[in-house]
């Protein structure tokens, strides 16, 4: 049998992070901030480190990329204590924040039983979530990292919605399949909760830009698309327009471009026509892994693109998506 190493904790923190702020914070907003937001289930979007609040400064701001909402993320290297509670509230009332992210050595179960009551007295547009940080070495491994969640919101027992009627039972059942064939493929497109409409919203990695899925029953088709929001949508969407013929031979297949003077939304798509029935069950099969096969696509092909997109690059005078 092949012989193991023993995985063995590392107590002090500050071994591997000597300075809170110089170190911890920099590690996880330049490098990291992909492997908190494993820990929390979203994607998210450094906006600024040490962001003002008044007298005090916040250690990370982010952005949730599926919803735009802000998160607010408070570091401590020691044991909780009342202090950083006290800033991490003061932080998200002062920056409007709907996540506040509370990370530290070691929660006391005071603490815990804190975050665990702020989650149930605030609304379900607020959520408290406490982390715990871990260092482990295998032998004389490099050390690694581990964010484990100790306190998170419970929607559910919150303000909890009324019971979903029959077309929204079957619209939440038709995205619980979507996501289902997405774990299956090891897609990185990362599920989201079933929604009780049409539509279901993805992240792909920065802020006003999200991948939609879609279906209509009068248009009887389904549909992925690429959506781009706010004041620079057009720039954005016509700089990836440029590269038009490239992104169809890596897709593939071809896509729609909609791309409208004056409004702050781009939309670029694929949809699947062909007497598409979406609440004939008996196609969904199909349906879920055609979904889960465009939502890879446009996320293999347009992240990067994205992520290097600069509304400074665009020329209004010089452009032509279709060039």
């Amino acid at each position: 049998m092949k012989e193991l190493g023993r995985l063995t904790p590392v107590d002090d923190l500050r071994s591997a992070f000597r300075k809170e702020d110089k170190h911890f914070t920099r590690w996880l907003a330049d490098e990291n901030l992909d492997l908190l937001g494993d820990a929390l289930g979203i994607e998210l979007e450094l906006d600024s480190t040490q962001a003002s609040v008044g007298a005090l400064r916040a250690d990370i701001v982010a952005t949730n990329t599926i919803d735009g909402t802000k998160v607010v993320i408070e570091n401590q290297l020691d044991d909780s204590d009342h202090d950083h509670i006290g800033k991490a509230i003061t932080y998200a009332a002062g920056l409007s924040a709907s996540t506040v992210v509370w990370i530290a050595k070691r929660f006391s179960d005071e603490h815990r039983a804190a975050l665990d009551w702020l989650n149930k007295a605030t609304n379900v547009d607020t959520r408290f979530i406490g982390l715990e940080v871990k260092l482990w070495k295998i032998e004389e491994s490099k050390t690694a990292v581990q964010l484990v969640v100790v306190s998170q919101p419970n929607d559910w027992s919150r303000q909890p919605p009324p019971p979903p009627g029959p077309t929204e039972q079957t619209n939440m059942d038709f995205w619980s399949g979507v996501a289902t064939v997405l774990n299956e493929k090891a897609s990185n497109v990362r599920p989201t909760n079933p929604r009780r409409d049409a539509l279901a919203l993805y992240a792909i990695g920065r802020a006003k830009f999200q991948l939609k899925a879609s279906f209509s029953k009068l248009k009887g088709h389904v549909a992925v698309a690429l959506t781009i929001q706010g004041e620079d949508a057009r720039a954005f969407g016509t700089l990836l327009a440029q590269q038009k013929q490239k992104i169809h031979d890596e897709l593939g297949y071809e896509i729609e471009w909609t791309l409208p003077d004056g409004q702050q939304k781009s939309t670029i798509l694929t949809s699947h026509y062909r007497d598409v029935q979406p609440e004939n069950r008996e196609q969904w099969p199909e349906l879920h892994l055609w979904i889960a096969e465009r939502l890879g696509d446009f996320h293999q092909v347009f992240r990067e693109r994205i992520e290097s997109l600069d509304a400074r690059d665009f020329d209004p005078a010089a452009a032509n998506p279709d060039s």
